[in-house]
């Protein structure tokens, strides 16, 4: 959890999922009625509004991306704070599971060849 409490991250991703599921309804209904008011073509409008929405997620972006930056980078951030021991250690922890995967998985072809 990065930007809000521990106990409202249910929460925060149910309010964005319902956003993004209206929109995902929405969005389609415009199109038809952009269609439908420019004689049932989809130049200039339809093509219009996809520049609009994606003009507006680009400065959202930007934007996220600014306020981001001046609160300490905690959206961007590689490695928790404080925490680069623990987290070099679950690298390591990885790498060696992989290996040991790797070693089962070639056994197991030699044994079939």
């Amino acid at each position: 959890p990065l930007t809000v409490e521990e106990d409202l991250v249910g929460t925060a991703y149910g309010v964005m999922t319902s956003i993004q599921n209206t929109g995902l309804a929405l969005a389609p209904m415009f199109v038809a009625g952009l269609y439908s008011l420019n004689d049932e073509s989809y130049l200039p409008a339809v093509e219009l509004f996809f520049v609009i929405c994606s003009s507006a997620g680009l400065v959202a972006a930007i934007y996220l991306i600014s306020l981001d930056r001046e609160n300490g980078e905690v959206l961007n951030r590689l490695k928790p704070k404080g925490d680069e021991e623990g987290l070099e250690m679950n690298h390591r922890q990885k790498m060696e599971n992989y290996d040991d995967s790797r070693s089962d998985i070639s056994s197991v072809f030699h044994e079939l060849t």
